[in-house]
This record gives C-alpha cells, sequence and structure tokens, in this order.
C-alpha cells in the first residue's frame, strides 16, 4: 500500500491525476523532488463548493487547455504545451487503470 501524498500548499491529499510530481516525471522523465519524498503538490487548482481550495501549481497549469496563462508571472512556453498535455493524459489514464484496478469486480 502507497503511502498517502499530502499537498504542501492545502495539506490535503493529492491524488495521482493531479499529482504535479507524477506530471513532472512523465514530462521530463526523472525525478521530481515529489518522488524522492520532499514536497508534494496539486497539479491543478482544487475546487470544493465553489471555493478555490488550493491553487494548485499555476506554472504547470497553464499549459492545459481551459486554464489560465500567466497566472502570477510565470512564463509560458509554447514548446512545453504539447508535452505536458500529452503528460496530463497519460497521468488520467494511469489514474483510471489504477483505480479500476483496485475497484472490487463484480460478479
Amino acid at each position: 500500500m502507497s503511502r498517502k501524498r499530502i499537498c504542501f500548499k492545502c495539506h490535503r491529499e493529492v491524488a495521482i491525476e493531479n499529482d504535479a510530481g507524477h506530471l513532472g516525471y512523465l514530462v521530463f522523465g526523472e525525478a521530481t523532488g515529489s518522488q524522492c519524498g520532499s514536497r508534494t503538490i496539486h497539479f491543478l487548482p482544487v475546487i470544493e463548493d465553489s471555493v478555490v481550495v488550493c491553487i494548485g501549481s499555476p506554472y504547470r497549469a497553464q499549459y492545459i487547455e481551459g486554464q489560465p496563462r500567466d497566472n502570477g508571472g510565470y512564463w509560458y512556453f509554447k514548446s512545453h504545451e504539447a508535452s505536458i498535455r500529452a503528460a496530463h493524459q497519460k497521468l488520467q489514464e494511469l489514474a483510471k487503470k489504477l483505480k479500476e484496478k483496485s475497484s472490487p469486480q463484480a460478479t
């Protein structure tokens, strides 16, 4: 059983499909601080009851369609867009597979 990953900004649990560290690993192919056991952060903002409870990682999130760009003065590199979007899609697929694998199968 894996340990729970807690966001260092909001102190809430981070699901794999919204883990900026895992996304960074898929994009850059190397362990980031998140995989090395240091700081974990949400990738996309976390919204509960129409309230933003965690801003996530605006620098990374700005590459995903529908997310605001330059949220806080972060540079936007067009060359990163395709790789970050592809990694985000892979992360969603991985999370779905993990959930299916861990769900009790109907008999």
